[in-house]
């Protein structure tokens, strides 16, 4: 309702401001079509900010080796790569602890406080994850999250 009315209100100012321009007026079919080309482009402008506001954040964890070495959990070496047009810092990795029907045991998690350089891989090796419970089975690990650098 609101944004109807203020697409209305944006295609009569633009309007007003060719009116002026250019000497001539606006009517009938001219002045519906107006409103619609104008309320097109503000719709575009609006749901293009998102994209610049809020980067996209692309992170991937690659070639992941774990050690299960004395009731702990391991990852003795991985890479991060980021896909990202930003630097990013302090990226968190989270490893799911399952049993053998794949429920979940235990999950754990642990920042990384170091940057990882835009559109480049970075490798990184013994860090601990913490105890594992013990009936589990396997192991999977991933990113939950990463900040932009700014």
């Amino acid at each position: 309702m609101a944004l109807g009315k203020a697409i209305k209100g944006l295609a009569a100012d633009w309007a007003a401001v060719f009116r002026k321009a250019f000497g001539g007026s606006f009517e009938g079919f001219g002045a519906k079509m107006m409103q619609a080309i104008f309320g097109l482009v503000f719709l575009v402008a609006i749901l293009s900010i998102p994209h610049l506001v809020w980067p996209k954040i692309d992170i991937k964890m690659l070639n992941t080796q774990m050690s299960r070495y004395d009731d702990r959990l391991t990852l003795v070496s991985f890479d991060l790569e980021n896909g990202s047009y930003l630097d990013l810092k302090d990226p968190e990795v989270s490893c799911d602890m399952k049993g053998q029907s794949g429920t979940s045991i235990r999950s754990v998690s642990k920042v990384i406080y170091d940057v990882l350089p835009s559109e480049r891989r970075r490798s990184f090796s013994d860090v601990a994850m913490g105890e594992i419970p013990e009936q589990v089975a396997y192991f999977s690990c991933h990113i939950t999250g990463a900040s932009v650098k700014w």
